[in-house]
């Protein structure tokens, strides 16, 4: 008798705890990230950028946000460092930093598109770029990720672009484009004016 109240005990109170933990654990699941480059033409010198836009089409509520970025990976491109947009966000520890832990306003921001930051480049040599994000760390110290719902809701960060950066044209090179086409207008001058 005793062993059988002792088993439904165990049994009770282990279904009580594995229900608790299931409603305590952060949910868990990928976000939906939009890269929104400023040029789609971008040549070896020039300063682009980069919008980091959250897909949030279940309008969940954003909390705070934090991500790493491969800048020690990049070949062609310098990172020059990023921006928040949205004045209400704060960066902590203080500075306004990606990579740092960001909070939204509170109550927090819910819409079906959120910019969460843009990156600042300059275009160092001719290629093909990849460019990665990384929030996967939801239990660190400064955790990165996106944080939903009253932190209750918690999506990985893990998103890329792939951009092509061209080679600035030679002079030497627009020169012969332009000669062609000042001699291909006069010989089409010429044909009109002979007719």
């Amino acid at each position: 008798m005793n062993t059988t109240n002792n088993i439904k005990r165990f049994v009770k109170s282990s279904t009580v705890a594995v229900f608790l933990l299931a409603n305590v654990c952060i949910s868990y699941a990928h976000a939906g990230i939009i890269f929104n480059l400023s040029s789609d033409d971008i040549e070896v010198g020039d300063t682009f950028s980069i919008d980091v836009i959250f897909d949030n089409p279940n309008e969940l509520t954003l909390e705070g946000f934090a991500f790493d970025i491969n800048d020690e990976d990049l070949q062609t491109v310098n990172y020059d460092g990023d921006s928040l947009i949205d004045p209400n966000f704060l960066s902590f520890p203080f500075g306004f930093d990606i990579d740092k832990f960001v909070i939204a306003p509170f109550p927090g921001v819910n819409s079906s598109e959120i910019l969460l930051a843009t990156l600042n480049f300059t275009a160092l040599s001719a290629g093909t770029e990849t460019l990665t994000l990384l929030g996967n760390d939801q239990f660190s110290a400064f955790s990165s990720g996106l944080f939903l719902d009253a932190f209750s809701s918690y999506e990985a960060i893990d998103s890329s672009i792939t951009f092509e950066v061209n080679e600035v044209p030679e002079p030497s090179t627009l020169a012969i484009m332009l000669l062609a086409l000042t001699t291909l207008a006069s010989r089409i001058w010429k044909r009109q004016s002979n007719s």
